[in-house]
């Protein structure tokens, strides 16, 4: 649902992913849809899960806390 990504930042790549899920009851799999996304050893990736039927951020930020702390559970 969101993607951040510093392009253009001499530091190290940091990619931000905010993803919904519509069951939750499959949890088991989210380590290996996390296991597929991009990343380098330069950089981090973090990917934040939301369900589908809930709130979730349409816009992630570089800064901490990447997405509104309303959010968070």
């Amino acid at each position: 649902m969101a993607l951040f990504r510093n392009e253009n930042n001499p530091g190290p790549i940091i990619r931000l992913y905010a993803v919904t899920v519509r069951n939750t009851n499959r949890w088991q799999q989210i380590p290996q849809y996390g296991a597929l996304m991009p990343y380098t050893k330069y950089g981090a990736t973090k990917v934040f899960y939301f369900a589908k039927s809930g709130p979730f951020p349409t816009c992630l930020q570089l800064s901490q806390p990447h997405f509104s702390p309303a959010l968070s559970r």
